[in-house]
Order: structure tokens, then C-alpha cells, then sequence
């Protein structure tokens, strides 16, 4: 069970996250019962074809406060992503969250864990069933996870999802180049840095140097409002056709663009 004086290491707690954007609220009307059956391949096309699924995506923190990634193996995004998938129905996104961590990284996570990051609709123009080119319609909530240092080393990823790993600055993400890695997953990095801005921001907002009790220049206007101006920048909308494309091995001639509308 977690006490709501979680370490800041494994996340923020109960409190903090109210405060701000940490929780994403699941409203339950009724007594809801899930009736989760088996659905064999040709019907879950047929599904895709018809209806926008929702997913829950997690971005993984190290204690060093870098990002873990996972180079996916299979459509609809076959390179460095984030952990997660599909929800279920009755799953709050952090139950959600907690069952794809188990099935993908063999990790034993509590849902109180997660911190909602942002959310997005996406399209894709192909996916694992067939017929692929018919592609998939996702509605994503994007968490984010603080992993410490055992869960870091007891990390198994999933073979039949991930080909590959790497650990990456958060940076590197946020503020490299345009065609590195997808613009769905830059936004997620900045409105997660951009969360944390926000939070020191709102830590600074009105307190004073305890010791002079005077206000410390981090703590002035200009230095609050320099502040605001990078959180800002941070959640600026991308926009256009991104300069990443999307490759898959198994099909040499696949190559496709991000395109970003309202």
C-alpha cells in the first residue's frame, strides 16, 4: 500500500498531485462490472476499424531523472517510444498503467504511482492486424513514472513488444533534432518538463526567504515570470508535417510523416 509520504523519488504524493495537473479524475457512474472476453484477431480489426480505442502511454523516469525507452518491434509505432498500450474497460488510467508495466516490463507498479502528464488523439496509417494499411485511431493519456534504483535493475522488457532499450536525457527528447524521434513523444517530454515548471513556480508564488525575509531573485516577478515564459514554450502546440519519419524494417518502402492539426 502507498503512504501519502511517498519518497519524491518514487513520485510525487497523494497531496501534491491534487494541487496541480498530476491526476486525471475517472469518474464511475453505477455499479460497473467489466465483461473482458477474448477477441480473436479478425473481429479486433473490425473493432479498429470502427471505433477510437483509448490508450494509456507512460513516460519512465530513472533516479536520475533521465527517460527509458523501449524500441518497439511491431506497428503502430515500430521505434523509441514509451511503455503502455491499450486500456480496459472499468481501468483507471493509473490501474491501466500498473497492468501494462506488469505485462511489458515485469514490473509490480502501485496505480497511486502515476502522474497524468497530457493527453492526445492519433491516427495511424497502419497497424499490426491485418488489413494493416487500414491503420488505427488512438485517444492517449500519457502518465509519467518515477522508478528507483531495484526497479531500474529488475527492468524485463516484454520480446514480443520491444526489440531494444535505452536511457536518454530528458533533453535530448525535449530540445534535439526534429527528426530524431517521433513529435507525439517530444510533446509528451515537454509537457512533462513543462509540469515540473509549473509546480516550482507554484512552490515560489508568494513565499520569501525565511532567513532575510526578503524575496530571493528566483522568487521575484522577473524571476517567476522567466519562469512561466519557458513553461509556455514548453507547451507550444507542434504543427505542420514534423521532420521525423516513421520506418519499419519489415517493409522497406514504408516511410511516413507526423502531421500535427486542430
Amino acid at each position: 500500500m502507498i503512504s501519502d509520504s511517498m519518497d519524491a523519488k518514487q513520485g510525487l504524493n497523494r497531496e501534491e498531485l491534487n494541487n496541480d495537473l498530476g491526476i486525471l479524475p475517472h469518474f464511475q457512474v453505477g455499479e460497473y462490472t467489466p465483461h473482458h472476453t477474448f477477441v480473436d484477431d479478425h473481429s479486433y480489426a473490425l473493432m479498429l476499424d470502427n471505433m477510437v480505442k483509448a490508450c494509456t502511454d507512460i513516460l519512465l523516469i530513472t533516479p536520475e531523472n533521465k527517460l527509458l525507452l523501449g524500441k518497439r518491434n511491431v506497428q503502430p509505432q515500430p521505434d523509441f517510444w514509451m511503455g503502455g498500450g491499450r486500456m480496459k474497460p472499468g481501468e483507471s488510467p493509473g490501474k491501466s498503467g500498473a497492468r501494462l508495466m506488469k505485462c511489458e516490463f515485469g514490473l509490480d507498479i502501485h496505480h497511486a504511482r502515476f502522474e497524468h502528464v497530457c493527453a492526445a488523439t492519433l491516427v495511424w496509417d497502419r497497424r499490426e492486424q491485418l488489413p494493416a494499411t487500414n491503420g488505427t485511431a488512438d485517444v492517449q493519456v500519457i502518465l509519467a513514472l518515477h522508478l528507483s534504483v531495484k526497479e531500474m535493475e529488475n527492468v524485463v522488457l516484454s520480446g514480443t513488444e520491444y526489440d531494444e532499450s535505452k536511457v536518454v536525457a530528458l533533453s535530448e527528447v525535449s530540445e534535439g533534432p526534429e527528426d530524431m524521434y517521433s513529435p507525439i513523444l517530444v510533446h509528451a517530454v515537454r509537457s512533462y518538463v513543462a509540469n515540473g515548471i509549473l509546480r516550482e513556480v507554484k512552490q515560489l508564488v508568494g513565499k520569501t526567504d525565511t532567513a532575510t525575509d526578503e524575496v530571493s531573485p528566483k522568487r521575484s516577478k522577473v524571476g517567476i515570470e522567466k519562469l512561466m515564459q519557458r513553461y509556455f514554450e514548453l507547451k507550444s502546440m507542434p504543427s505542420g508535417t514534423s521532420a521525423y519519419k516513421l520506418k519499419d524494417k519489415r517493409v522497406p518502402d514504408y516511410c511516413a510523416a507526423v502531421t500535427t492539426e486542430f
